[in-house]
């Protein structure tokens, strides 16, 4: 396809993008004393305050080649925050309802989340492995002294 084919449905479009939360180095706000805000704190829903951060940064290069208009980077919306205590299923909630286009952020993709919404390829990935003490035999000779004086 041609760079104009591949853009064109993105024409003078406003792409709404929902942040799931305030997290430096990714996509955060500052409170007023130039800190870094806390992740659901009042910066966060405070309109007026922009995201920062690697990821905006970064998708705001890739929109660079597109003929999107503006991209406005928004907070979770309460019916989301309404369904799910999870920050970031809410904001695949408001893609899934149509308040934003896309989320952005290090999701996992869990089995609700992708009933929700497609995603898409990931940017990376990791090995998550959780390590679990090998529980004792029955009869150990610990588990019998423990049986024995109890």
């Amino acid at each position: 396809y041609s760079e104009y084919t591949t853009t064109n449905s993105l024409a003078d479009v406003i792409l709404d993008v929902t942040l799931p939360v305030s997290v430096h180095p990714n996509h955060y706000k500052l409170d007023t004393d130039g800190d870094f805000a806390s992740p659901n704190g009042v910066e966060y829903y405070d309109e007026s305050i922009d995201f920062q951060g690697s990821y905006i940064e970064y998708f705001n290069k890739i929109m660079k080649y597109t003929n999107v208009k503006r991209i406005n980077y928004k907070s979770r919306s309460g019916g989301a925050q309404a369904r799910t205590p999870s920050f970031y299923t809410q904001s695949v909630y408001d893609v899934q309802v149509g308040i934003s286009d896309i989320t952005i952020s290090d999701y996992w993709i869990t089995s609700e989340r992708l009933r929700m919404t497609p995603y898409t390829t990931p940017l990376f990935t990791e090995n998550v492995v959780l390590f679990v003490k090998k529980p004792e035999p029955q009869n150990s000779f610990r588990n019998r002294i423990l049986t024995t004086v109890a």
